[in-house]
């Protein structure tokens, strides 16, 4: 199964997916910056990960630090 480990999604991220759309990010974003976005793609599935439990535990006590994402002056 594809993105079945994070392993898997890892691999995804930087070398793309053959016979798909899906390119490879290896030139556009850092090893750990890879790692995180596993790691937080894990936390929107509707599975009960660690990473999930982390995040809600972080969640709680952190939600005034978010930062909206979004291009500069766009307001979001």
């Amino acid at each position: 199964m594809c993105g079945a480990t994070n392993r898997d999604l890892y691999k995804i991220f930087m070398t793309g997916l053959d016979g798909t759309p899906m390119p490879s990010f290896a030139d556009d974003i850092k090893p750990a910056d890879g790692w995180d976005l596993v790691h937080f793609l894990r936390t929107m599935q509707p599975l009960k990960t660690p990473e999930l439990a982390i995040w809600s535990a972080w969640l709680a006590s952190h939600a005034n630090e978010l930062k909206p994402i979004g291009p500069p002056g766009s307001g979001q």
